[in-house]
């Protein structure tokens, strides 16, 4: 198990370098305020720690007794697994961390890293749908947001993903799969932590939008983030929603009144602001593993 999360570790980091090589975004904007830049920092790196207990939050309410220090680890050293094509390896990546701690089956956690992602995106949705009801977003976006959000209402409180996952995994390892399912309560549990996950991140979007610009920024302004963030996320088709999400910002932004350049340049430095966080927590995870 240890030799394929270090072989997950490593493929993350090749595929972000090569990410980093062909996107070209280490380029810094024209800052104008800084302590909203800090400011923006300081709410990136809180949504980051809120994202690690969603995960601790979701396993624990399935009845798996798991340390804070293991999912900082897990959810750490795996988060530039995302840049891996196939947007599994993310998944898999922090449910193979708790399964060798202790040695729970990696089928069991990897449905509910999955589970997870699915409540993520089903919160940051929620939010960014609110974001783009308030901006007065174009009927056929809001239409398309609604759709996709009751697509994951579904697939988050019914069991029809697990059971296709357990018959997934049954057919490739010829055994009988039972994935451990969450009901109505046990994800309320811990909704609150993906709420503060989404609204730390909403409010460093906020004073990143406040630092790069010389106008008045709305508060409405972040929800854009969560928005376009989840839309990114369900976008399988580039490493990390890459593209999607840019476009997503620049969209809501001028929705808000913001000129087409100021839009763009905030769309751009988002994505290195958030490699920031990524950073931070990734670093953090070695720290744990370490000490």
């Amino acid at each position: 198990m240890k030799k394929f999360i270090n072989i997950i570790t490593l493929l993350s980091l090749l595929f972000l370098a090569y990410y980093l090589y062909k996107s070209d975004i280490l380029h810094l904007p024209i800052i104008y305020n800084y302590s909203d830049v800090l400011l923006s920092f300081l709410c990136l790196f809180a949504g980051f720690v809120a994202q690690v207990y969603t995960w601790k939050s979701t396993v624990s309410a399935a009845g798996y007794a798991v340390d804070s220090k293991v999912c900082f680890v897990g959810t750490g050293l795996s988060v530039f697994a995302k840049y891996i094509p196939g947007k599994v390896m993310v998944i898999v990546g922090r449910a193979a961390f708790v399964a060798d701690k202790y040695g729970y089956s990696l089928e069991a956690m990897s449905a509910l890293s999955l589970t997870t992602q699915l409540i993520t995106l089903w919160v940051g949705l929620s939010v960014g749908a609110l974001g783009l009801v308030l901006a007065g977003g174009y009927a056929a976006w809001t239409w398309l947001t609604l759709g996709l959000w009751a697509a994951l209402t579904v697939a988050v409180f019914s069991n029809w993903v697990n059971h296709l996952l357990a018959k997934i995994l049954q057919y490739f390892l010829k055994r009988s799969i039972n994935l451990p399912h969450l009901t109505y309560k046990q994800v309320g549990s811990g909704l609150h932590w993906y709420v503060l996950n989404w609204l730390f991140w909403a409010a460093g979007f906020y004073f990143l939008c406040a630092a790069l610009t010389t106008q008045n920024v709305p508060l409405v302004a972040g929800l854009g983030y969560p928005l376009a963030i989840t839309l990114g996320i369900a976008a399988m088709l580039t490493p990390g929603g890459l593209g999607v999400r840019e476009g997503m910002i620049v969209i809501f932004l001028k929705l808000l009144g913001f000129d087409l350049a100021t839009a763009t340049t905030i769309s751009v430095a988002s994505r290195l602001w958030f490699l920031v966080g990524e950073v931070f927590i990734f670093v953090v995870g070695g720290v744990f593993k370490n000490y």
